[in-house]
């Protein structure tokens, strides 16, 4: 008996030591808790709209639901009817694919407008606050895809930053129940410097196979180090200002090209006298009650912005509508859908106030396009060819591009149903002009120069989504049936 008292005595010791453990996991849930009661609470399903059309915000969510939920599922795993139904509803969860396809956007975006990153991870994009953030695990997400893409020096920037907000008190979280522990955050970051300086500083007096051979020996001190002695040099290296970094970036950064400028602009329109804007008051009767109110951009080709002419209720119709559709087309991050006349009346209703605007009579087959551009979505570079294998720089950047103007399309008509925060502009890169188009207005321009033959000037770009979530309807005159009118 008296070994059974002593077996009791150990599992009592066993009890207190579990009841330890369980109240430290509990002071760490409550940690998180608290974390995540910091983001803002949607009241409303264009509030959570909005907060998801911001990048960071999407990042981070997905990121969350694809990696950290099942970590903390296993972290408190044990028998509950609440476990239950976070196992069910994480079947749902974002898949790794879904996790790469976001992550990949960011960065994307992050090149394609020359973000800082150290600016990026505390909600400031292009010089405007948002409220949204990154934290150090989200940090090392995107470095980690970099440095498995050879991408060594942009990885960098990422590992430095999540080394200097991985503080105290989510430090207990990352290293717990995610298992990114800083010590491997700083050797992955050694790894990337060794890495970025072994192919950038290759002598010309060196051979390949040379390089290679000192590339191996630097890469293998780094593996043998200490743990503490990589974290000391680290540190050492990190104990200036980020500003010395962000100069040093500058200093190196790629000169943007046409494309990038013109994005980056978000609105640029070459001056001149022959321009104007006036009110249509009498190419129908239905205008002479409500005047169009038109700004001439370009007499050619035309291009001219109509002002006011797709109204809160109609989109608000349509967006309602789409909410019940599964059969969307989709072209990389853009979603489209061919308006039915036969389930929507608002489709002739459109269709007659196209007709007034272009004083045309629009054929049935022609159909109206709803589109949206999600998180960096765009409509790529009129220089990159779908089926080529171009290595320019803006065919990279862009490579989703669709051949737009085809010789049977003679015109284009793009409704703007949505505000864009940053990104989304529309871009005639040979006429150097960008247009960021306001909410409820319609831009039009013909495709065809005067002999009726495909006009180059009229190719255009849809610039990547960087805030914001872009809804249009376009509508391709003349265009062959069944064909999807992106724009």
């Amino acid at each position: 008996m008296v070994k059974l008292l002593e077996m009791e005595d150990a599992l009592l010791e066993n009890l207190s030591a579990y009841a330890n453990e369980l109240q430290e996991k509990l002071e760490t849930i409550k940690l998180y808790e608290q974390l995540l009661k910091k983001r803002p609470r949607m009241k409303s399903y264009e509030a959570a709209e909005e907060y998801v059309a911001n990048p960071l915000n999407a990042l981070a969510l997905l990121r969350r639901l694809q990696q950290d939920w099942p970590k903390w599922l296993k972290y408190i795993k044990a028998d509950s009817l609440q476990l239950e139904q976070m196992e069910e509803r994480l079947k749902q969860a974002p898949s790794k694919r879904d996790l790469r396809n976001a992550v990949s956007k960011l960065l994307h975006l992050e090149n394609f407008y020359d973000l800082e990153t150290s600016h990026m991870i505390k909600g400031l994009l292009l010089e405007q606050q948002y409220d949204a953030q990154l934290d150090s695990v989200d940090c090392f997400a995107l470095g980690n895809y970099l440095f498995r893409r050879n991408a060594f020096s942009r990885s960098t920037h990422w590992y430095r930053n999540a080394i200097r907000i991985y503080k105290e008190p989510y430090s207990k979280i990352y290293s717990k129940v995610y298992g990114v522990k800083l010590h491997k955050i700083y050797r992955q970051y050694a790894r990337a410097i060794a890495n970025e300086t072994y192919i950038l500083e290759k002598p010309k007096d060196k051979s390949t196979q040379e390089w290679a051979a000192a590339g191996a020996i630097v890469t293998r001190l780094v593996e043998d180090a200490k743990n503490k002695d990589i974290k000391r040099l680290i540190e050492q290296y990190l104990a200036g200002d980020e500003q010395i970094f962000i100069k040093d970036r500058a200093r190196l950064r790629v000169k943007p090209t046409q494309l990038q400028s013109a994005c980056r602009a978000e609105s640029q329109t070459p001056s001149s006298s022959n321009l104007y804007c006036r009110y249509d008051r009498e190419s129908s009767a239905f205008l002479k009650l409500a005047a169009l109110k038109i700004e001439m951009l370009r007499l050619q080709p035309a291009v001219k912005l109509f002002h006011q002419v797709l109204h809160d209720k109609e989109i608000a119709t349509l967006k309602q509508w789409s909410k019940e559709q599964t059969n969307w087309s989709s072209t990389s991050a853009v979603k489209s859908y061919a308006l039915p006349a036969d389930q929507l009346r608002l489709v002739d209703k459109l269709n007659s106030r196209i007709a007034d605007m272009m004083q045309l009579d629009i054929a049935k087959h022609q159909e109206l396009h709803l589109l949206n551009y999600g998180l960096g979505a765009h409509l790529g570079d009129p220089r990159c060819k779908s089926n080529s294998k171009s290595k320019h720089v803006a065919c990279q950047l862009q490579g989703n591009y669709t051949k737009q103007a085809t010789s049977s399309r003679q015109a284009t008509m793009l409704f703007a149903a949505s505000t864009v925060p940053l990104g989304g502009a529309v871009v005639f890169p040979k006429m150097q002009l960008t247009l960021k188009l306001p909410k409820g207005s319609a831009l039009f321009w013909s495709n065809l120069n005067a002999i009726g033959k495909r006009d180059a000037l009229a190719n255009y770009v849809i610039c990547p989504v960087l805030v914001g979530s872009r809804w249009a309807l376009s509508k391709c005159i003349n265009e062959r049936p069944n064909r999807l009118c992106l724009a």
